[in-house]
């Protein structure tokens, strides 16, 4: 054996290299094919599976509809409701969030998102129609809409400068993904 500066260079013949345990290599000349082939496919599935933002009419996950700019009227909201939030959490009236980043609801969208919401439905519409298929039942009526922003529970601050609209409000406690974004839902206008 001779040592150079950053590993230890081991000359021995391919007989006696099959005798010593490997316990750190993921992949050892011994270990089956199969096996190994195995450990890939799962993995692609886990990654392909596990992440939600694969989904939806816009690849941000099953809720998110349009991503807005955010009003600065919804910033202020939304931070009031963080701050009650994170208020509360102090004081252990409410559980602390499971990860980094929370979602909550703040103000609906004004007119210039919804007509954003509007020319995607209409884009949505155009592409249903060219492949035959009706409009899918995310595409509600304006009306309905609802806007929601992550917040990062170190710094009390929003992640991005993104309104995320919504149809249908999550579930308090549900984590869903915005802009690969994981966030667990905190808060909706009836708290």
């Amino acid at each position: 054996m001779r040592w150079t500066p950053t590993f230890a260079m081991i000359s021995l013949r391919s007989e006696e290299f099959e005798r010593i345990p490997n316990c750190c290599s993921t992949f050892h000349p011994s270990m089956n094919l199969r096996h190994f082939l195995f450990v890939c496919f799962a993995g692609l599935l886990l990654l392909t599976g596990g992440c939600s933002s694969f989904y939806g009419p816009h690849g941000f996950g099953q809720l998110v509809l349009v991503v807005c700019k955010v009003a600065p009227v919804q910033t202020a909201d939304a931070q009031q409701r963080a701050n009650r939030y994170f208020t509360k959490v102090a004081h252990h009236q409410k559980p602390r969030p499971r990860g980094r980043y929370v979602a909550l609801q703040t103000l609906d969208p004004i007119p210039k998102q919804k007509e954003k919401y509007l020319k995607d439905q209409a884009t949505a519409q155009e592409k249903a129609a060219s492949e035959g298929n009706p409009l899918g039942s995310e595409w509600v009526d304006p009306s309905q809409l609802h806007c929601i922003m992550v917040f990062d529970v170190v710094t009390q601050e929003p992640v991005g400068p993104s309104c995320y609209v919504v149809a249908t409000l999550p579930k308090i406690g549900d984590v869903n993904t915005y802009e690969s974004v994981p966030a667990e839902f905190i808060a909706s206008s009836a708290e």
